[in-house]
């Protein structure tokens, strides 16, 4: 298991205990695995919060992240 499995899980697990869990990740499938709902900002402004499956099932929601990801890592 990856580091970032192993704390995503470890998180996961004090959220099921009642803890309140706030964590900050580009990774859409990491995140598929372990978060109930999401939160995406740009620009300072939220422009989504809710379940990653209505975030990816906009297709401008997706494409604006897309677009923001691929300028990060270039």
């Amino acid at each position: 298991m990856e580091s970032a499995e192993q704390l995503f899980q470890y998180l996961k697990n004090r959220a099921a205990t009642g803890h309140l869990v706030i964590a900050s990740s580009h990774d859409l499938t990491l995140l598929d695995e372990y978060v109930d709902k999401v939160l995406f900002i740009d620009q300072h402004q939220q422009i989504f919060f809710g379940s990653l499956k209505e975030f990816t099932a906009d297709a401008s929601l997706r494409d604006t992240y897309l677009k923001e990801r691929d300028k990060r890592e270039s």
